[in-house]
């Protein structure tokens, strides 16, 4: 996840052919580069350039921090969409546990269980532990908080900035929050998961999320102030 990101990002802010050196800093450099031509002739051909170059600079930190914006809102996006789908590989493996609890060969569903787990460990991380049948309970690993077992299940659910408006103005973001539900399918409780702006909840660490919201909140909004 913070390589896809960081490349998108070198591929607007960095040169094509030598990606390590800063496309702002080549342009700033030919900036004052005229600068110091204008300063030994003053014609209007120089003063023309020298313009040139100063709309070339305005254009290249603007597109820079265009993309740095909108790749904080493509994080915050892949996080709500990572959301609901964790909640259907959550639902998908309590009625697995359901299946191997009355399955006269439950083994037949490892593979499958394994498959969901496996899954579901790419959003952050987790501690799974199994039954005689096969069941598998599992926690975030970081907070010990419930995910899914036989007579329970979680369902995730986060509404995301909502425009890229959101982040240009820098407005609060949501709660990603966490709801528990019984085997009968009632609600049991709901509780903040992820916090928003104003609250440190982080229930989770490692995996897709963390990545999310690191760059987010912290990688891509430094980038932008360099």
């Amino acid at each position: 996840t913070y390589t896809e990101f960081l490349s998108d990002l070198q591929s607007v802010i960095g040169g094509e052919k030598d990606p390590q050196v800063s496309r702002l800093v080549k342009t700033i450099d030919s900036f004052f580069a005229q600068a110091k031509i204008l300063e030994a002739s003053s014609g209007h051909s120089m003063r023309q350039a020298f313009i040139n170059k100063a709309e070339e600079v305005s254009a290249a930190i603007t597109g820079a921090s265009k993309k740095v914006t909108d790749l904080r809102f493509d994080a915050d996006k892949r996080l709500k969409q990572s959301a609901h789908s964790a909640s259907g590989i959550i639902k998908a493996l309590f009625n697995l546990n359901q299946q191997m609890l009355i399955s006269s060969s439950p083994i037949r569903l490892h593979d499958k269980r394994d498959q969901l787990v496996r899954e579901l460990a790419h959003n952050f991380d987790i501690k799974a532990s199994y039954g005689a049948s096969g069941t598998v309970s599992i926690q975030a690993k970081s907070s010990g908080e419930l995910i899914v077992a036989s007579d329970y299940y979680s369902q995730f659910s986060y509404d995301g900035v909502g425009s890229i408006d959101a982040i240009i103005e820098n407005n609060d973001y949501p709660t990603l929050m966490i709801t528990q539900f019984g085997r009968d399918g009632k609600e049991t409780h709901s509780k903040a998961f992820i916090g928003g702006s104003d609250d440190s909840t982080m229930s989770v660490s490692g995996g897709q999320w963390s990545a999310l919201i690191d760059l987010r909140d912290k990688i891509l909004p430094e980038t932008g102030d360099k």
